[in-house]
């Protein structure tokens, strides 16, 4: 694959890393200390693994197969497909866990289970259950990107279209990647994703990169709300910001 962006992991990047560790072990003492640590859902928890290249502990690549995290946080890939639109997706459990290809799955029942075993690629996330928005139509992302920083996925934002399973970040992105001709999105992620990939598009999974909010995205992003309070002919229009870590490493790459 590309390699323009192999700095991410060096110098710069190590020592914003070290910021994030230091914030998040703060963040977490605090809680414990208060008395609410049990009140935190456990995927809102970020996951860390050694890395050699800082000495330090780093964020969990979000492709991760040799983790013990579950693919898309543990939730049911199965369920999916027979919950309402809109409805909140449903957590799995380690007792029923199927493996594909390295990556662990998790399921609501062993029926579920079953199913996933006996017909894998039906029930599949697409786009390794990364945002679908932010593959399809965010530029700035590249193969090492993607591994590193997402595009994240909310597990409660989703669709299913055309029997497949789609995931994203948030609703807004959720609401333009339907805007629109959903078919061109849906072609331009297929050709990404298996350049990415060297066309293997089941080979990558996502085990680390989440969004729990889904209503809003990052401080710079806009809110449902106020994107629904667009005038309709403004709305298609609407372009989510390139977050700075991408402008920082695009110029560094130069």
């Amino acid at each position: 694959m590309s390699s323009e962006y192999e700095r991410l992991d060096d110098n710069e990047f190590a020592k914003k890393r070290r910021r994030v560790l230091i914030t998040v072990a703060i963040v977490l003492t605090v809680a414990v200390v208060a008395g609410h640590f049990a009140s935190i859902h456990p995927s809102d928890v970020i996951f860390f693994h050694m890395d050699a290249s800082v000495d330090e502990f780093s964020p969990l690549a979000c492709v991760a197969s040799e983790s013990s995290y579950p693919v898309l946080g543990g939730y049911d890939v199965v369920k999916y497909f027979s919950l309402a639109e809109g409805e909140d997706a449903v957590l799995g459990s380690n007792a029923n866990a199927a493996n594909f290809r390295g990556y662990t799955f998790h399921f609501s029942s062993q029926e579920n289970m079953d199913s996933f075993n006996k017909s894998p690629h039906t029930f599949l996330p697409q786009w390794g259950a990364f945002c679908a928005y932010g593959v399809s139509s965010e530029e700035f992302w590249t193969w090492p990107t993607v591994k590193d920083h997402g595009p994240a996925a909310d597990p409660n934002t989703w669709l299913v279209q055309d029997g497949k399973l789609y995931l994203f970040m948030y609703e807004v992105p959720k609401r333009m990647f339907l805007t629109g001709s959903v078919d061109v999105k849906v072609n331009r992620g297929d050709a990404k994703w298996a350049t990415w990939t060297d066309t293997d598009m089941n080979n990558y999974f996502n085990t680390g990169c989440f969004w729990w909010d889904s209503k809003c995205g990052h401080d710079s992003d806009i809110c449902i709300d106020d994107y629904l309070g667009l005038d309709e002919i403004d709305r298609p229009s609407y372009q989510r910001p390139v977050p700075t870590w991408a402008t920082e490493v695009a110029f560094s790459s130069q």
